[in-house]
C-alpha cells in the first residue's frame, strides 16, 4: 500500500453471490465491498441489476488496486511526454483527476 492510501491493500477478488444477488469483493479473507442486483430501498427509480452487469462491477472494484498503482506508475512518464507529444497531457491531466478521486483529493 502506497503511504498515501487509506484503502485496504490488495489484491481485491471478486468473490460469492451474496444474498442480495450481488457478489462480494475480498482481499485476505475480509470482506471490501459487494455489488447488488435487487434494491430494498423502496426507491421506484432505482432499476435491477442483471446478474452479469453486477459480476461486471465486481471485477471493475476488485481491478481497483492494481489500476490504481498502474496509473500512478504511468503519471510521471505522461508528464515527460507531454514535451514530446502536447496529447499526452489530455493523458496525464485524466489520470492525475483519477488518482485523485481514488484517494478522496477531488
Amino acid at each position: 500500500m502506497n503511504a498515501e492510501s487509506k484503502h485496504t491493500p490488495g489484491p481485491w477478488e471478486i468473490g460469492f453471490e451474496n444474498c442480495g444477488g450481488g457478489f462480494t469483493i475480498t482481499a485476505d479473507g475480509v470482506r471490501v465491498a459487494h455489488t447488488a442486483r435487487f434494491f430494498a430501498s423502496g426507491k421506484k427509480d432505482l432499476r435491477d441489476l442483471s446478474e452479469d452487469e453486477a459480476k461486471a462491477n465486481g471485477h471493475l472494484i476488485a481491478a481497483a488496486p492494481e489500476m490504481l498503482a498502474a496509473l500512478r506508475l504511468a503519471l510521471p512518464a505522461l508528464c515527460r511526454m507531454t514535451t514530446v507529444d502536447p496529447s499526452a497531457d489530455n493523458a496525464a491531466t485524466a489520470v492525475a483527476r483519477a488518482i485523485s478521486k481514488a484517494e478522496d483529493r477531488s
